[in-house]
């Protein structure tokens, strides 16, 4: 590849990855504006409705989301952070280049498929015969 591909290329990359990021940033600050506006709502009103079950989806939805953006946004940093080092794009664990099919389905991507596969039976623990996840699933693509 040329260096003006390479810059073009790298420039793009950029770019997504800043979108998706302040895509992730907006739902957060809206998610947590809705959590606020949640204890606000209950603490006036001093109890839920007839019975705290009837206003579980609505508070736990966006409380349960609120985690997985913030991880969401540590990695978008963390792949601009290799954008800029020139390390994007290559496996951390064996430094072999990640499928570009991989990149454009996980922009932030930073194992090739075959290392993620590996990092997360690591991440499992023995139960019953069987494997447990120790930590939620990450959706492979």
């Amino acid at each position: 590849m040329s260096e003006k591909v390479d810059r073009q290329l790298q420039r793009k990359i950029k770019y997504i990855l800043i979108k998706n990021k302040k895509e992730c940033e907006k739902r957060l600050r809206e998610l947590n504006k809705r959590a606020r506006e949640i204890l606000v709502d209950t603490s006036e009103s001093g109890s839920f409705s007839n019975h705290p079950a009837d206003n579980a989806t609505s508070i736990c939805i966006p409380l349960v989301q609120i985690p997985t953006l913030r991880k969401l946004i540590m990695k978008y940093d963390e792949a601009l952070k290799r954008v800029g080092e020139g390390t994007y794009g290559i496996c951390k664990d064996c430094g072999e280049p990640i499928p570009i099919a991989r990149l454009e389905k996980v922009p932030f991507a930073d194992r090739c498929i075959i290392c993620k596969e590996k990092a997360e039976l690591l991440d499992t623990v023995p139960i019953n015969g069987g494997l447990r996840l120790s930590r939620p699933p990450v959706i492979m693509i």
